[in-house]
């Protein structure tokens, strides 16, 4: 377990398939991640699930981690033919999938206050968590793309839900439009059109800096994305969209080939 996401205590021995955290009161913030031992040793970590204990009402904000791509296409590729060699691919796991993004969404939704729920995308394709019983849900796909697809049939049932009981949905991701609209099947493209209202318009803008436009978002000053610090993951090809019946681009690529966010 963890306070902030990024450093954890010595773990706590889970026989079982649950446990308990005691001691915990309003406002504290807990991350957790699993390991799995047995006599060969002990697995790499699951993705965090965060929480925020709330002092009132259960929390009406949840966090959905849907990172859970790690594989070879996320190798990262360096020049080192200053030292003799070519160019070489990198397997810098912080910059591929570190499994530590529900502490950065967690952790903004914490400091303005508010409490939180967590669980990973895992849950909500088995029908453990209620989407449609939160008012908002903050959902995060980072790269999964086309194996590692960003919506399955069950997750874009219980978002559909949501909004139809009038929640809202934040989805984040790099390469959504390419994997349901562009590559997805029939039901992928209808629920990209027809529910996030946006189509797909390119496989790489090019860049990574992105400004505000009219709306939610005016007067945010001009941001990258594609930061170098520790945790933040190379989004190679960051998709282009358009918008669709009824919605409204946000955000505008800075340079490269322009194009949208919504």
């Amino acid at each position: 377990t963890s306070k902030d996401g990024y450093s954890f205590d010595d773990g706590t021995p889970a026989l079982g398939e649950s446990a308990t955290l005691a001691g915990l009161v309003p406002g504290d913030v807990r991350y957790v991640r699993v390991a799995a031992t047995n006599a060969g040793g002990e697995s790499l970590p699951t993705p965090l699930v965060g929480a925020r204990v709330s002092a009132g009402p259960a929390p009406g904000i949840l966090v959905v981690g849907g990172f859970a791509r790690l594989d070879g296409a996320l190798l990262l590729v360096e020049d080192l033919s200053a030292y003799g060699l070519s160019f070489v691919e990198r397997m810098w796991l912080l910059r591929m999938n570190d499994g530590s993004y529900a502490a950065r969404h967690g952790g903004a939704i914490a400091a303005i206050g508010h409490a939180f729920d967590g669980a990973a995308h895992d849950a909500v394709e088995q029908s453990d968590v209620d989407v449609a019983s939160y008012r908002v849900v903050d959902w995060f796909v980072g790269e999964e793309s086309t194996v590692d697809r960003p919506l399955g049939p069950t997750e874009q049932t219980e978002l559909a839900r949501l909004l139809a009981a009038g929640g809202r949905w934040l989805l984040s991701g790099a390469e959504i439009g390419w994997a349901m609209d562009n590559l997805g099947s029939s039901q992928d493209q209808s629920f990209f059109r027809d529910t996030l209202h946006a189509s797909y318009d390119g496989d790489d803008a090019d860049t990574y800096d992105v400004g505000a436009l009219a709306g939610p978002y005016e007067g945010l000053a001009a941001l990258s994305f594609g930061g170098p610090e520790p945790g933040a993951y190379l989004s190679l090809y960051p998709d282009m969209l358009l918008p669709g019946q009824g919605a409204q681009a946000a955000l505008a690529y800075l340079g490269g080939f322009g194009g949208f966010v919504l």
